[in-house]
């Protein structure tokens, strides 16, 4: 009897074992010390493309604003560097020229660069410390095993406060219902390969006013060296409010450039 209740024990374990589910929690542990191996020291160069439309539409007035910019980003020794090439600053002038003409002449080019924040150009580039912080603000859910470009892969899931979007205090004040949820995928060292981010709120404010929104934001990440890059980044994000509902979509694309690929071009 005692041999056949140790027989059963072990085909329990076994079972549980191999059940994806319950795959050992480690996965958060390895993500903090990867991420603070990734301290972006490495020098790099890069290519970025930035793209967004938006559609906006209040009562019978519809208008779409659309943007793209394309720049040159390097990091090192000499701090970051941001160059517009010949074409991008011709565009720049051209859209002043049509501006001083038509304030509501179309400027793609001004448009995007005006949603490209130095902060979030450093972001991209060495993305290690503010998902670090992001990470802390998080509450970890759960971890289990999964596939990523067809190796093995793990998945960690969080729930997010409001705080971890929202950073005024004064606007969270507003908000009356929200729900956000993080998924990011792992590779074996513990090195962030995706993040998932969605969210859903509603709010009001001055009774007058009331907006409800959804957004969802998937960013792809490659290791360069000790450093952690955004090389793709879509956001998805609607919104219904009191005086307009929109929609829009927004896609960063970076091209890490090798040292090889610089030699021939120079």
């Amino acid at each position: 009897m005692i041999k056949a209740a140790l027989g059963m024990l072990s085909a329990t374990a076994l079972a549980i074992a191999i059940t994806p589910t319950a795959v050992k929690a480690d996965g958060l542990t390895d993500l903090n010390q990867a991420l603070s191996n990734l301290k972006g020291q490495t020098p790099i160069r890069a290519t970025l493309e930035s793209s967004h439309s938006q559609n906006r539409d209040r009562d019978d007035d519809q208008k779409t604003t659309t943007g793209y910019i394309a720049l040159n980003l390097a990091d090192g020794e000499p701090g970051l560097q941001i160059t517009y090439g010949p074409e991008m600053l011709a565009k720049l002038e051209h859209e002043e020229i049509l501006t001083d003409k038509d304030e509501e002449a179309d400027t793609p080019t001004f448009n995007a660069m005006n949603r490209l924040a130095t902060t979030e150009l450093n972001r991209m580039l060495s993305a290690a410390p503010s998902l670090s912080r992001f990470i802390n603000k998080a509450e970890f859910v759960e971890e289990t095993a999964t596939q990523y470009q067809q190796q093995d892969a793990r998945r960690l899931i969080f729930d997010l406060p409001l705080e971890s979007i929202v950073d005024s205090a004064e606007v969270r004040d507003y908000v009356d219902d929200f729900e956000g949820k993080y998924t990011l995928i792992l590779n074996a060292q513990g090195v962030p390969q995706q993040s998932i981010l969605t969210f859903s709120g509603s709010g009001s404010a001055f009774v007058i006013f009331s907006v409800e929104m959804e957004q969802t934001n998937t960013i792809t990440y490659r290791q360069h060296g000790d450093r952690l890059v955004v090389v793709k980044e879509e956001t998805q994000r609607s919104s219904s409010s009191t005086f307009a509902d929109t929609e829009s979509t927004e896609i960063k694309q970076l091209t890490i450039v090798s040292p090889d690929h610089l030699a021939k071009v120079n």
